[in-house]
């Protein structure tokens, strides 16, 4: 059980290594996750309507093990995610980040950063990349042509006036309403 609003997660309790912190709805106001090195998943996302405090930053420069991140639902207006080279599942929905670069995490198979402010989302040669939705953003142009596995795309709401989807023969789900696309290849 946890209790309080700062949160500090040492590198072993018991003498085993924290492997998994779930912090769920906790409505913290500080996290400090770096002392554990170990961590593979990582969740402190809030919902929608959670009252209280929420996260404004997070460090994660020490968590290169980390697989799995959920940060939905906080106040993160920067998150550098480029030493997570093992992340596969991240989720920072709703949040106020204006740029996000994930060109440094080649195991990533899905990423949800819908609801920010991104005038810029960097996905790089995320050749595993299954599923992007990235929808109600300020996004004028998303370039997914490295992006060779995806299978899943959702831009909704989004300035975009072209994409191209050529590089993407495994595109089955493709979802851009509300958008000003002109060009579609």
């Amino acid at each position: 059980q946890v209790y309080g609003t700062d949160i500090v997660i040492p590198e072993k309790i018991d003498g085993m290594p924290v492997k998994e912190v779930t912090l769920h709805n906790k409505s913290l106001a500080t996290l400090d996750v770096s002392n554990a090195i170990g961590l593979v998943k990582l969740d402190c996302s809030n919902s929608y309507d959670t009252a209280g405090p929420k996260l404004t930053s997070l460090d994660l420069s020490q968590n290169t093990a980390l697989q799995i991140l959920n940060c939905d639902y906080n106040n993160l207006t920067t998150l550098n995610v480029e030493n997570l080279t093992s992340l596969k599942d991240f989720r920072c929905v709703n949040n106020q980040l204006s740029t996000l670069d994930v060109s440094k995490s080649p195991a990533l198979d899905a990423l949800y950063c819908d609801e920010n402010n991104l005038t810029t989302l960097y996905t790089g040669a995320t050749t595993l990349l299954t599923m992007l939705s990235c929808t109600r953003n300020n996004l004028v142009a998303i370039d997914i042509s490295q992006n060779i596995s995806l299978i899943y795309i959702q831009c909704n709401h989004n300035p975009i006036t072209a994409l191209d989807t050529t590089n993407s023969p495994s595109l089955r789900v493709f979802m851009c309403t509300d958008c000003h696309l002109e060009t579609l290849d």
